[in-house]
């Protein structure tokens, strides 16, 4: 069987198959692990079984997306198998419950009596796969967390949702990403100044950063082609510093910046590659419609 994708959910599994498009077969789960041969993808939607020593069988593997859970135990033996997966390039780990990365870690370290016998709590068998291209994790608060990243020096795609510790030193150690999003964070001006490491850096999506006033400031690399702003408070004197400094910029999200009025967007004229614009939710009489006249060419704005 060509199989490549697989997604578990409610004890219930959806196979796809490479063989004429799509195919789907409901089987029981040990079963269909069995039949994995060479599985590809793996999106877990729920942690109530456990499939350790299965997964340690999938040494094709190239992605996968894993749910956090309240249960320590259960999220490290979820963990524990992941250092197997030599040929792991992608790992999302679902921020639902997001607390159960920073509790086991606590565990680990502060009672010294490790789940299961080993010292490797999830960060750090993280951290040991330096295979890693793309890391989607929930919050990283404490620092110990977040400087077990900077052995991951193959990254190219890093998301952080919640709360983020200083950036400093985990931006000068991953400075070759091509994407990163912080979202919903507590970062603020003067912690944005950092990304000016980031030379190839192409997407930087700040979606709901409500504590950044500015980025006019930020030596933003001249590659970008994605940027979101939304729900920040960047006024119209970052778009003016945008116009200028981003010349390849092709999207730009304004979502919900109520500091913006019809002088700033009027500045992103210069950006003449720009082809999607979202200039919803703000706190002007500005709408797609009335924002169209400012542009000579055809865009996607909404």
């Amino acid at each position: 069987m060509s199989l490549i994708y697989i997604t578990l959910h409610r004890g219930v599994v959806f196979m796809s198959c490479l063989h004429r498009g799509a195919a789907i077969k409901n089987l029981p789960i040990l079963d269909a692990i069995n039949t994995c041969t060479k599985l590809l993808m793996l999106n877990l939607k729920r942690t109530d079984f456990v499939l350790t020593e299965k997964i340690r069988q999938l040494i094709n593997l190239r992605e996968l997306k894993l749910p956090s859970t309240s249960d320590p135990k259960r999220m490290f033996e979820a963990f524990s198998a992941l250092l197997d997966l030599t040929n792991l390039k992608k790992l999302h780990v679902d921020d639902q419950k997001s607390s159960s990365i920073v509790k086991l870690h606590t565990t680990v370290d502060e009672t010294s009596q490790p789940v299961n016998n080993t010292s490797t709590a999830p960060m750090q068998v993280i951290s040991q796969m330096t295979q890693l291209i793309d890391l989607t994790l929930p919050s990283i608060t404490p620092n110990n967390l977040l400087n077990e990243l900077t052995r991951l020096t193959s990254l190219r795609v890093l998301k952080i949702t919640g709360k983020t510790p200083d950036l400093n030193h985990l931006l000068s150690h991953v400075s070759q990403l091509r994407r990163l999003a912080i979202c919903y964070s507590n970062i603020d001006d003067e912690q944005i100044i950092h990304l000016s490491k980031l030379k190839y850096l192409q997407t930087m999506d700040l979606f709901g950063c409500s504590q950044i006033t500015s980025v006019s400031h930020v030596d933003l690399p001249r590659g970008l082609t994605y940027v979101s702003l939304a729900l920040s408070k960047v006024d119209d004197t970052s778009l003016e510093y945008i116009s200028k400094q981003l010349p390849n910029l092709v999207n730009l999200d304004l979502f919900g910046c109520d500091n913006i009025t019809d002088a700033g967007v009027r500045e992103l004229v210069n950006l003449t590659q720009l082809t999607t614009l979202c200039v919803r939710a703000l706190n002007t009489k500005l709408s797609p419609y009335t924002a169209y006249q400012f542009f000579p060419w055809k865009m996607k704005m909404y």
